[in-house]
């Protein structure tokens, strides 16, 4: 078995959205792949939980394994024991691994494994040639590559002369750069309704509430009619005072995924016949339209990629941008290539989550997957 060890510079750069699209292209071309993530100290323990809960909203519940207790005083081989059990089923073990980790610790443990590292580099427009030198230098002594993720939109001209360009030194451990993309950090209608202290009325339907909101506008701050200002956004929450229902029926006559009508009024009958007509939740909210928009602003720090959308835009990201292959021939693995009509087949994951100051192992075996920038 193929170990690959997913690090980053930075916590929130893509670390699990890369781990899951990578496991899903790898089955694509006819590789089973395990998807490990590993946790370094008892101050994780949220984030042990919260990525345990996005990656149940990613596979199937019910295929989550018991626990597997490692003594506290554990040797190399406890570690890798778990991961030899698996070696059999699949072709390549994918590790995410602990933010806290520094690069030094991120090659040392890879040195353990006898893994490859792809360090992922959040893109920031002062980024130094001299830091990506800095890394090379302590991952000298193993494998790896570079991939920056979170380009912004203009910025690709300057990062392939200043990064990527066969002149510079470093060219040839970056494998490629994946743009940024606001779908990524969309927030579900269930979360919103958390972060505004609302309560929905969703007519009955709430499969409606995992919808990703991409978007939120502001009703009654335009001077242009109300339908031609919502009709500006798709995929969008329209942020209205609750007694303006001239600008509530506007949004809804546009491409709206949500109302969220401040101030504690209850919408117009006929608001709600129309919005019931279209399937459109209302979120109302007892904070005035300045104090949502403020519990808003920074709706990106609670964006997880936890959303079967998300999955699939990110998937599509890198098979665009990343040569797949390349990684497949770095870490010395040949393709099985599918039949076309398996192409589409969804990937088969195990999801495990080691803790090293816990020591435990979750799992989830054989699961289908179907299924982080600000918004305005």
């Amino acid at each position: 078995m193929t170990v690959l060890y997913v690090a980053s510079d930075k916590p929130a750069s893509g670390k699990t959205a890369l781990c899951s699209s990578l496991s899903v292209l790898f089955n694509k071309q006819g590789l089973s792949s395990a998807v490990y993530k590993l946790i370094s100290s008892q101050e994780e323990e949220g984030i042990f939980s919260q990525h345990l809960e996005n990656f149940s909203k990613l596979l199937n519940p019910k295929n989550v394994l018991d626990s597997i207790n490692l003594p506290k005083q554990f040797t190399i081989e406890d570690l890798v024991k778990p991961l030899k059990k698996e070696e059999e089923n699949f072709d390549v073990l994918i590790i995410e691994a602990p933010s806290s980790q520094t690069p030094t610790d991120v090659a040392k443990t890879a040195k353990i494994l006898d893994s490859h590292v792809l360090e992922i580099i959040n893109f920031s427009p002062d980024m130094d040639i001299l830091d990506l030198k800095n890394l090379c230098d302590t991952f000298s002594n193993i494998k790896f590559n570079f991939l920056i993720n979170n380009v912004t939109k203009h910025s690709g001209h300057s990062l392939q002369k200043d990064f990527l360009e066969p002149s510079v030194p470093i060219s040839d451990q970056i494998l490629g750069a994946v743009p940024e993309k606001r779908s990524l950090i969309g927030i579900s209608i269930d979360s919103i309704v958390n972060l505004v202290d609302g309560h929905i009325i969703d007519f009955n339907n709430p499969a409606d509430h995992n919808q990703l909101i991409n978007h939120f506008m502001v009703g009654g701050w335009s001077l242009d009619a109300g339908e031609l200002y919502f009709g500006l956004l798709e995929q969008k929450a329209a942020i209205i005072r609750g007694d303006r229902p001239d600008m509530q029926m506007a949004a809804l006559s546009t491409k709206t995924a949500c109302l969220i009508l401040t101030g504690g009024f209850s919408p117009n009958q006929y608001v709600v016949l129309q919005a019931e007509d279209k399937g459109i939740p209302i979120i109302v909210t007892n904070q005035d339209t300045i104090a949502t928009m403020e519990l808003l602003n920074n709706v990106e720090s609670f964006s997880r990629f936890d959303h079967s959308e998300k999955l699939k835009e990110f998937v599509d990201l890198i098979d665009m941008n990343i040569d797949t292959k390349s990684i497949l021939d770095l870490i010395n693995l040949n393709l099985h290539s599918k039949d076309e009509s398996d192409s589409n087949s969804p990937a088969t994951i195990v999801s495990y989550s080691l803790r090293i100051s816990g020591f435990s192992i979750k799992a989830g075996r054989d699961v289908s997957l179907y299924s982080e920038r600000k918004l305005v």
